[in-house]
């Protein structure tokens, strides 16, 4: 897996396919040699569509200039800034409402915009560098900034503004409410809890940083009054929502190796609640089904995961570093199916719609593949560039679809044609 990290950054460092310098060959890949066949992407393979994906309709919004998990490298408080370039590295995805998807942009507007048709119902300009979000919780919006401000927004009132709340540092994972406290990670490694009402601090959780790690985080995970919290140094935290209390502390992935890229356990994957269990993961660690009450782990696989996970409540689906889809039964951590047929085409996170599983490449392909077996069902270019913001669902066959320039997108799945 070092291999594939190590691709990455000189992905970020240098034009395909150049050698990077005598320094940086030294000290990461003894020099450039030929390309690992292992490390091209897979071809795309013909195949008897079994389904099919309709376009409803199609906007642009502003730009979004997202990488997810894949920035540069922050050390410790002190942080990098991109390596190459100017583009910002933020974690903007939707929410939904029954009648509307809300969308934030690094311009620092807030968008509405109706299921049906794609139109604006209202954009709500905040003046501030938005770097995460959209949450929602009842009619409450939640963004994060660059500059370390968390800003809750009305959905009901045109996305009046609410509060502003001042935290230590950035916001790249977007805050999460339960309706009386808003938990808010920072790229600090400390952990915010805000009254949601008004949006003043009520308590905070400082949490030892590794040396070196993505700059990326997770968000806080919030089920009534206990909150799951994802650490860059491989552990996962339960808490108490309204006093900050610990309630348990579980390792999900251990550093290993002796370089600190080597050991880079960055669990940038939100956690996902699936029945007793809450699930997590990681890069160069494990996926781990924890039961949430206790933190004891019911099952684990080796696994590296840098993208988001989904299920249907009976399997979790991941892609893992490898752009390889797996799917795991929720109940006994069993294997059900693998698929390579996507191998290294830099998938984003794969969401399950309809019977099916949904994801697209880094060629801005639609993959639905079969979510029982594994099969490949249906493919679609999309109409955007770049689709690292995870999929939403409205529990049948509609799937939205937000890419990195702004895009946004409605489809229709028909499962079986």
């Amino acid at each position: 897996m070092m291999q594939l990290l190590l691709a990455r950054l000189l992905s970020w460092l240098a034009p395909a396919g150049a050698c990077v310098g005598t320094l940086l060959a030294t000290q990461l890949l003894v020099g450039c040699t030929a390309k690992d066949a292992a490390l091209a992407p897979a071809p795309l393979q013909t195949f008897e569509a079994k389904a099919q994906v309709k376009t409803l309709w199609h906007t642009y919004l502003d730009a979004n200039a997202r990488i997810a998990h894949n920035g540069s490298f922050k050390t410790q408080r002190i942080y990098s800034r991109p390596i190459t370039g100017s583009r910002g590295y933020n974690s903007l995805v939707m929410a939904q409402s029954e009648q509307a998807l809300f969308v934030a942009t690094n311009r620092g507007n807030v968008y509405a915009v109706d299921k049906k048709n794609g139109r604006t119902l209202w954009k709500r300009s905040l003046k501030a560098p938005v770097t995460a979000g959209v949450s929602l919780f009842d009619n409450q919006l939640l963004v994060g900034t660059r500059d370390g401000e968390v800003i809750a927004l009305d959905a009901d009132a045109k996305g009046a503004e609410l509060w502003r709340a001042r935290v230590s540092s950035e916001v790249v994972a977007a805050p999460q409410s339960n309706g009386a406290e808003v938990l808010v990670k920072t790229i600090d490694g400390r952990l915010f809890c805000l009254d949601a009402s008004k949006g003043t601090q009520r308590w905070t959780y400082d949490h030892a940083q590794p040396l070196l790690t993505f700059r990326a985080q997770s968000a806080p995970i919030v089920r009534a009054d206990q909150a799951f919290v994802a650490f860059d140094n491989g552990q996962l935290l339960s808490f108490g929502t309204r006093e900050g209390e610990l309630r348990w502390a579980e390792r999900v992935s251990q550093p290993r190796g002796v370089t600190e890229l080597e050991r880079i356990v960055d669990l940038d994957v939100d956690p996902l609640l699936v029945g007793p269990f809450v699930v997590s993961a990681g890069a160069n660690g494990r996926l781990v089904a924890a039961n949430q009450g206790s933190g004891k782990i019911a099952w684990a696989h080796e696994a590296s995961v840098l993208t988001s996970l989904d299920t249907d409540g009976d399997m979790v689906f991941v892609a893992d570093a490898n752009s390889h889809l797996k799917a795991f039964k929720v109940a006994t951590g069993q294997e059900a199916w693998v698929s390579k047929a996507l191998h290294r085409r830099e998938l984003g996170s794969p969401t399950w719609v309809s019977g099916l599983l949904a994801v697209a490449d880094g060629e801005n392909y639609l993959h639905l593949l079969d979510a029982n077996t594994g099969d490949m069902m249906a493919r679609k270019p999309l109409l955007g560039a770049g689709y690292t913001a995870p999929f939403i669902t409205d529990g049948e066959q509609m799937l939205y679809v937000l890419s990195d320039n702004g895009a946004l997108s409605a489809y229709r799945v028909f499962p079986r044609q």
